[in-house]
């Protein structure tokens, strides 16, 4: 895949063009573009205690995604939130992922709900 967003092999570019692969840290961030987390850069910082464990959270934007290179579907989501913080509720946000592959154009993003439809269920289930 390349840099630029593009999903290679004729495909659609990725979340429409937001996702990038790789990014220049000597650059300033592009506003609107998604990049791959920088795990050396998110090891370095101590881990910050949690102030007040019995406060509820509602956690309100939140994405699940399995792109090339990065996942982040159930498990990466449940081991955020079960940090220690007391996370009572979420909210998923649209992230152009999980369109149908097949069918009306209209009817492609649909398949985004029924994927985080899906996801609270298994989440409901006790995953």
């Amino acid at each position: 895949m390349s840099n630029d967003g593009q999903g290679g092999h004729g495909q659609a570019p990725l979340l429409g063009g937001l996702f990038e692969t790789t990014r220049d840290p000597s650059k300033p961030t592009r506003f609107g573009k998604i990049y791959l987390p920088d795990d050396e850069w998110l090891t370095r910082a101590e881990p910050e205690p949690v102030l007040e464990p019995d406060l509820a959270i509602v956690d309100t934007h939140h994405h699940l995604w399995d792109l090339p290179g990065y996942r982040y579907l159930l498990d990466e989501f449940l081991a955020d939130v079960r940090c220690g913080h007391n996370v009572v509720a979420t909210v998923f946000n649209e992230c152009h992922a999980m369109y149908r592959a097949h069918g009306p154009e209209e009817m492609k993003p649909v398949g985004e709900v029924e994927f985080c439809v899906g996801m609270a269920g298994m989440g409901e289930g006790g995953l």
